[in-house]
């Protein structure tokens, strides 16, 4: 992680887990009643999800009713509502590319793909990406970055969780469901030529994707004129469920695994 303490525009941080802060926070949005429908749907790994949500909020720190808030390849992701009704956030939208037209209706939804969001330039006040990147295809993770550096205002962020790292750039794939996973992407991945390609049927996904530090660095550094980036090191956290029930005191409130957690969180900071 070294590369990563010698950008100017990239700089590494570590950050201790508040575990008093995520438990208020697990309690206050209460997952199993107000948003019953996703804790079942992903009950085996709900709390994961949970910390992913409340650090992503705890970093961009909502301070106003008035902000605009967008919650980017969201699916049933509850963030969009989180952020309504547990930040005060009011213009709060959730945006997918797999969304059904009649879900528009419902006036807090967005259409589009991730690389091209329809809504003015320099307008958005915090954006997240939650367990999406990765699965971002082609140019489109960073294509992504750069769609950010328009929408968001001057000291506006984007947060990007899990952010997966190795020792190189890979992809995992799964062809079996290359034509089924979602509505409109019904064709043959496009991939990120500079990744190694493997198959994983097991992975269930058109892609999962992780970052080299130096690929990741290169990339970034494109758009270092607009942005300045920090990737969050959350040390004290376990790949499993242990060291959260442990701290917490409490096995039965928080229900899930760990599995996929990763400990590095990306920020985009617009200049």
């Amino acid at each position: 992680m070294k590369e990563l303490e010698n950008q100017d525009f990239l700089k590494l941080e570590k950050m201790d887990f508040p575990f008093a802060e995520f438990k208020e926070f697990f309690e206050k949005v209460n997952y199993n009643e107000n948003h019953a429908k996703y804790s079942k749907q992903y009950c085996r790994s709900l709390t994961r999800k949970a910390i992913e949500h409340f650090i992503s909020f705890k970093i961009l720190d909502p301070q106003s009713s008035n902000s605009f808030y967008i919650d980017v390849a969201a699916s049933s992701s509850p963030a969009s509502k989180i952020a309504k009704n547990v930040y005060g956030v009011e213009k709060s939208f959730r945006q997918d590319l797999n969304y059904a037209d009649a879900e528009v209706e419902k006036g807090d939804v967005i259409i589009s793909n991730a690389t091209d969001i329809p809504v003015e330039s320099d307008s958005v006040d915090m954006i997240t990406l939650h367990n999406s990147w990765e699965h971002f295809e082609s140019n489109d993770d960073f294509d992504f970055v750069g769609e950010s550096t328009r929408i968001l205002k001057k000291g506006g962020k984007v947060c990007i969780t899990p952010l997966e790292l190795s020792n190189t750039t890979e992809i995992l794939t799964s062809p079996m469901i290359w034509y089924t996973k979602f509505r409109r992407l019904n064709d043959t991945p496009m991939f990120d030529k500079n990744a190694e390609i493997f198959i994983n049927e097991k992975k269930m996904q058109r892609q999962e994707k992780t970052y080299s530090v130096d690929y990741l660095a290169t990339r970034l550094k494109e758009y270092s004129d607009k942005m300045k980036f920090t990737v969050y090191y959350l040390a004290d956290l376990e790949d499993d469920c242990e060291v959260v029930t442990r701290e917490l005191g409490d096995k039965n409130i928080y229900p899930g695994v760990l599995n996929h957690l990763s400990r590095y969180i990306l920020i985009g900071e617009k200049l």
